[in-house]
């Protein structure tokens, strides 16, 4: 049977709780508050926040494009607003384009690329444009904007770097992936890849990593 609630006495103060709201909860501590990570790169060869660098710096991390799967240039070229690839053609060159700047067919390119601190940019013209395989990277790195005062010439764009993972002291490491490619109406191969950490002692470590990839074709 429902029994009527008792009506309050003379006095006695009534809590008003609003038609369609829920009680407060209590709020959130520090701990429980949601954190950003502080994403430390190399962009200005130093380690800095990247919130902390007065330029343009897109990142994406190796753990990222080795999720996706990622092995090349063109992978992960649609992921970084103003970069694009100008493919060669019978007249031209490949080109690496930031905000549109590309060089002529026989000047240098525009946008320098660097494997960890070393450039690798054909110093006379515009025909060398390296895609290293982004297996056990750190990060990948696009500094928009002029960089010449850092990096050299052929930054006058910006410039692309693939820094690649440091040893580790103290950390024993080791991971590996296994890819099988089959091209439709052609033929079908195995990519291997795998990557070592090796510390000695407490001041010395070693890191090898290697690929060994196969791409089938249809001839």
């Amino acid at each position: 049977q429902e029994q009527e609630a008792p009506e309050p006495a003379a006095g006695d103060a009534v809590p008003i709780i609003p038609v369609g709201t829920q009680e407060a909860q209590a709020p959130a501590t520090e701990s429980e508050a949601a954190q950003l990570d502080d994403l430390v790169v190399t962009a200005t060869k130093r380690n800095q926040s990247v919130r902390d660098i007065p330029a343009t710096v897109n990142v994406l991390t190796g753990d990222k494009l080795e999720a996706q799967g990622a092995r090349e240039l063109q992978d992960f070229v649609d992921q970084i607003p103003g970069l694009q690839i100008q493919d060669a053609a019978v007249t031209s060159s490949r080109k690496i384009v930031i905000r549109g700047i590309a060089p002529d067919n026989v000047g240098n390119q525009t946008v320098g690329t660097l494997l960890g601190d070393v450039p690798m940019n054909d110093p006379i013209g515009s025909y060398t444009v390296i895609d290293p395989d982004t297996w056990d990277l750190e990060t990948f790195e696009v500094l928009k904007g002029p960089r010449g005062t850092l990096f050299g010439a052929s930054s006058l764009a910006g410039i692309i770097r693939y820094v690649p993972n440091a040893p580790q002291l103290g950390i024993w490491q080791a991971k590996g992936a296994l890819e099988y490619m089959s091209v439709k109406d052609g033929d079908a191969a195995p990519s291997f890849s795998a990557a070592l950490n090796v510390p000695v002692g407490n001041e010395l470590a070693f890191r090898i990593s290697g690929v060994q990839e196969t791409r089938p074709g249809v001839i």
